[in-house]
């Protein structure tokens, strides 16, 4: 029986680091995607678009700038806990940048919004996969967002519909 709950734990634990965060991550990559296709304005969607590619060159250059500290993360090499401080970063992030993002998008800040979305969790991904040193910080804070989001959503659900409306 005690065999059968380790490999279960180690079901559930490969699911959770290996699949479901880097889901996770690169859905906000694809929200931020989004977020440029969702707009008609074509002053502001040159911005956003601007954004989406330039944050994805900063992405470039931080992968050459990393590149001596690449080194492949198995599971069974890696142990993940949780940083509290990282998940609170997280959900109070996501929670100021919901709220504040219906202003934002009326803007050419969209352009800033989108980059830092890209180059973000671009980022996040790269380094949560490759450099095993900012898994658990990753990791929390990955899980704080979404969990604000979540809760963000719970509380003003028609906020969706203003954020990702055609504008």
């Amino acid at each position: 029986m005690n065999s059968l709950l380790v490999t279960l734990q180690k079901i559930i634990s490969f699911t959770i680091y290996w699949l479901a965060v880097p889901y996770l991550m690169f859905q906000l990559i694809m929200i931020g995607k989004s977020m440029v296709t969702r707009i008609r304005e074509p002053e502001r969607k040159l911005s956003a678009q601007a954004g989406w590619w330039a944050g994805l060159v900063l992405f470039a250059f931080f992968i050459i700038y990393q590149a001596s500290s690449f080194k492949l993360s198995f599971p069974h090499q890696v142990a993940f806990s949780i940083n509290i401080p990282g998940a609170i970063s997280g959900f109070f992030a996501s929670v100021m940048i919901l709220w504040s993002l219906q202003s934002w998008l009326a803007t050419k800040a969209i352009g800033l919004i989108t980059m830092l979305l890209s180059f973000g969790c671009s980022i996040c991904l790269y380094c949560y996969l490759f450099i095993i040193i900012y898994n658990n910080i990753i990791l929390s804070a990955t899980l704080g967002v979404v969990l604000g989001c979540l809760i963000y959503l719970i509380i003003f659900p028609k906020d969706l519909e203003k954020i990702f409306m055609r504008r």
